[in-house]
């Protein structure tokens, strides 16, 4: 219906004024760091959106567009428009293709009042934009090149006499409204965002509405933009199982570290519940170091191993924190009452790799080493020497998650050693508080006191992954908290070399003795390509689980809430249970990457491309940053 609007309204649409910025340096598939991505490119681009802003007061008929300005959102455009309307943006993106829906959302705008305007525009003092881009010394900004929109759009579709009416009446009713903004000047509100989700090389029709908080219209306005081509980008990823059809949700997929056989996109492709590529938040290279952390309207996410951003909701990196002495090994999370980050790094000097808990002040931009494995358990790495894999590249711990419990406390999470440690006080007196594993790992350890005791009959973790700490539950005591894991089973460790496997598992008494929540439907069965003899028994196929379990610490006990079945999903795997949906990707036995999500009995999944490669999928909103909430 909407769809059908936009076509005939297009008829009759106004002129639209859109300014683009031309990047001329470097290619975003350089591997050299992306120019525009510093400081002094983020503020030269702040200056000329302002620049171009004071020129005129902007309708929503007739916005400022730009282009991507801050050269960090691919699929995107900055807008700004005055408007004597209270109320919020919403918009719809539309293309020409059935296989594509139609891409509505409503805009996280930045509000402000205007400036009064006491002289026309001929008489504003505007600076030359050659000058300002020079007295910036940002020479890879090309000047901004104003484009008037001058053409309309071709009918569609024979319109009814009815309808050419109606459009008439529009027309004069936009008129009406133009002389009503005009005499109420002062009124005006700034609304300015990110529209995001054009879709490349297509002709992307775009409707803008103002409504109230019933939903209601109270303006709107019509424009098209011819979007360039991505040669380095599927338009849309293959729907390989959609066994619902509905309605469309503000989440998106994040896929990261995506690769293709002709290209490597640097960035977090964002990809809606339909499979089409929206946009692309571009990093330095297309590694995994986490996810993505979205708090008062800003966006926290790893740049590079060295570098974090704030990124705000028109695409500015707000703030650039360049590591020091450490970088990034793996996960990150975020201490909202401190405004810190705490990540798992390496020191930039030293002989270990990723066994270090750092903090990253937010607002001093300082790092702090909080927590030293290779220290603080110096006879597991003494251990680890001793061992055949000693003279590895790779962590001898990996350390792979880490979350926040309470304002102090925090879980860190190693593979290697199929445990999650409780560490405490992080920040003053950090000590390991307790231990979530299977207790036959730790039995003859100085640890073993440590250890939470399991209640229930289930096969405890080995070799997780993707630890996350749930919400607080309203149904939940104090001292309880839920967690989530991916169990993938690996029957291996670098430190405990030593242990018997078979014995372990016999211990374990791990033979199914309870049935899954949920069981991934219309899944292939999948493993991965190469897989060490030694991570799994003989008579065992490769699997996954998803676990959720209940750690209580009145009681020191740790049980399954929940247990969802997966396929095998792999080293660039993953999973993760969000706002009811079991998220995940895998490595199927075609060889082809799949992402999707269930969620009770729903199913989407995505499939990839032969030789494509991606390192991990999240599910996110993006409420309060791009989105309203």
């Amino acid at each position: 219906v909407r769809s059908a609007l936009i076509k005939a309204i297009f008829l009759h649409f106004p002129h639209v004024l859109i300014y683009l910025f031309k990047l001329f340096s470097s290619s975003f598939n350089s591997s050299k760091e992306i120019k525009n991505h510093t400081k002094k490119y983020q503020l030269a681009a702040s200056s000329c959106i302002e620049n171009y802003r004071s020129k005129k007061q902007y309708t929503i008929k007739n916005p400022l567009l730009i282009e991507n300005p801050y050269g960090t959102i691919e699929q995107s455009m900055f807008v700004h428009f005055t408007t004597d309307k209270v109320g919020s943006l919403r918009y719809t993106i539309h293309v020409e293709d059935d296989s594509i829906s139609d891409f509505t959302r409503t805009m996280n705008v930045v509000t402000s009042e205007p400036e009064n305007k006491t002289k026309s525009d001929n008489e504003s003092k505007v600076k030359d934009e050659t000058d300002l881009i020079q007295a910036s010394e940002v020479e890879q900004v090309k000047e901004a090149k104003q484009v008037l929109e001058t053409e309309r759009v071709s009918e569609i579709e024979q319109a009814s006499e009815t309808e050419q009416s109606t459009e008439v009446e529009l027309v004069s009713e936009i008129e009406q409204i133009n002389e009503t903004e005009q005499a109420s000047e002062n009124e005006f509100v700034v609304m300015e965002g990110t529209l995001l989700g054009f879709v490349p090389g297509m002709r992307n029709y775009v409707q803008l509405e103002i409504v109230d908080e019933d939903g209601n219209q109270l303006e709107e306005a019509y424009f098209y933009l011819d979007w360039a081509k991505n040669d380095t980008l599927p338009r849309q990823f293959k729907p390989k199982y959609l066994t619902t059809k509905e309605a469309q949700k503000n989440e998106m997929y994040l896929v990261y570290g995506y690769n293709s056989k002709e290209s490597s996109t640097k960035g977090i492709i964002l990809v809606d519940d339909y499979g089409c590529t929206r946009g692309v938040i571009r990093t330095k290279n297309n590694q995994w170091y986490g996810d993505i952390i979205v708090v008062d309207e800003a966006m926290y996410y790893p740049y590079s191993k060295t570098k974090f951003v704030k990124l705000n909701s028109i695409g500015s990196m707000e703030e650039i924190y360049s590591l020091k002495e450490y970088k990034l090994y793996q996960g990150f999370t975020y201490d909202k009452i401190e405004n810190r980050i705490i990540f798992i790094g390496s020191d930039k000097l030293g002989e270990t790799t990723g066994d270090k808990v750092i903090e990253l002040n937010l607002i001093t931009g300082t790092e702090t080493l909080l927590f030293d494995f290779k220290t603080q358990c110096a006879d597991l790495y003494e251990k680890y020497k001793e061992s055949e894999y000693n003279q590895s590249k790779e962590s001898w711990i990996d350390l792979n998650g880490i979350q926040m419990v309470t304002e102090n406390d925090i879980l860190v999470s190693s593979k290697d050693l199929s445990s999650i440690f409780r560490i405490n006080d992080i920040y003053d007196n950090p000590n390991i508080n307790c231990i979530i594993s299977e207790e036959g790992l730790w039995k003859d350890t100085i640890y073993k006191d440590l250890l939470l005791h399991k209640i229930g009959e289930f096969e405890t973790h080995l070799g997780q992954t993707d630890i996350k700490v749930m919400a607080e539950d309203k149904d939940l005591m104090p001292g309880q908290f839920f967690v989530g894991l991916e169990n993938r089973h690996i029957h291996q460790s670098q430190i405990l070399y030593d242990i018997d496997w078979n014995q372990l598992l016999q211990e374990m008494d791990s033979n199914h003795m309870i049935i899954p929540d949920v069981v991934i439907e219309n899944m292939e069965e999948s493993s991965e390509t190469e897989i060490d003899e030694e991570s799994v028994l003989e008579d065992e196929k490769p699997k996954s689980t998803y676990y959720k379990y209940i750690i209580d610490m009145n009681t020191r006990t740790f049980t399954l809430a929940e247990m969802i079945s997966l396929p095998y999903v792999g080293e660039y795997g993953s999973s993760d249970l969000e706002q009811g949906n079991i998220v995940y990707s895998y490595l199927n036995e075609q060889d082809k990457y799949i992402f999707g999500r269930t969620s009770d009995q729903k199913t989407q999944q995505f499939e990839l491309s032969e030789e494509d490669r991606l390192k991990h999928v999240d599910y996110h909103s993006m409420a309060g940053l791009f989105f309203e909430k």
